[in-house]
């Protein structure tokens, strides 16, 4: 995991929010999404995150890692869409991994 992997993903999802309209159900998804990407990115740099935050952030990662899951699934293994789907879900899994534990230890700390 890099954070240059996890900089280039943000920096394509703030893209795709400029394609929908605002209000749009895609254009909240894709805002979603780059809440949940960019506190991943603060987890994955050792920053504060609010247990809220991280609550917000499991379910549009864990939409992410299965739809990309999912996709793999229909595409040639050796294409570029496949390797950067690959990517993206190797990148994902072990910062969602890494979310549930700091949700875990906030919640023991309570």
């Amino acid at each position: 995991m890099t954070s240059d992997d996890l900089s280039e993903l943000i920096a394509t999802v703030k893209q795709q929010v400029t394609l929908f309209p605002e209000g749009a159900s895609q254009h909240t998804l894709q805002v979603n999404r780059l809440i949940a990407l960019e506190v991943a990115q603060a987890v994955s740099r050792h920053e504060s995150v609010t247990s809220e935050e991280l609550k917000r952030a499991v379910a549009p990662l864990a939409s992410l890692i299965s739809k990309s899951e999912k996709a793999l699934t229909k595409l040639k293994p050796d294409s570029w869409q496949a390797q950067r789907l690959e990517r993206n879900v190797s990148l994902l899994v072990p910062i969602l991994n890494l979310i549930h534990h700091k949700l875990a230890e906030k919640e023991n700390s309570i």
